[in-house]
């Protein structure tokens, strides 16, 4: 998969009604800090729709590494495969996990939110998907400890994105 992608800091006005609750409700809770405490999370306070496409990583320092706390079910369904536990490094195809460890790393290094516009080739007849994720930090003293990530998808475009991951 070829990937195209812009990224920035989250516009509220930019973003798909799922990521604008999320992004709004991390403002809100981060208040004046860089970034909220995992801890001060409410998984209640997001839509029961978005919560599906969600995963939340660790950051761990020594080895460097994001292991998913959290995998949602429509993204288990989206890849056939449940990461949860398990790093970043074992995410297939190696191009997604290698595109997703360098996103994650930027927000570890920066602690600001990111918005990411992805536009993917996905197979060798050039048919292209678009999508739009935002990761937000959470952390304490300076350091990001988690980072959750939402992205949803057109219905339209399901079928394509799990053939692109393979037959479970």
């Amino acid at each position: 998969m070829d990937f195209e992608k812009t990224t920035g800091i989250p516009n509220v006005e930019e973003l798909a009604p799922g990521l604008k609750v999320a992004f709004e409700y991390w403002l809100e809770i981060k208040g004046e800090r860089d970034c909220p405490k995992w801890s001060d999370f409410d998984w209640l306070r997001l839509p029961a729709d978005t919560i599906p496409w969600c995963a939340v990583v660790d950051v761990h320092e020594d080895p460097v590494d994001f292991v998913y706390r959290f995998w949602g079910t429509a993204r288990a369904s989206l890849q056939h495969a449940d990461y949860t536990g398990k790093s970043i490094k074992t995410v297939k195809p190696a191009s997604m996990a290698e595109k997703i460890w360098d996103e994650y790393m930027e927000i570890a290094r920066s602690g600001t939110p990111i918005h990411y516009r992805t536009t993917a080739q996905t197979d060798d007849d050039n048919d292209a998907v678009s999508y739009n994720f935002i990761r937000l930090p959470f952390g304490d003293g300076g350091r990001v400890t988690q980072i959750l990530a939402l992205g949803m998808h057109e219905e339209s475009n399901i079928k394509l994105i799990q053939n692109f991951y393979g037959q479970p």
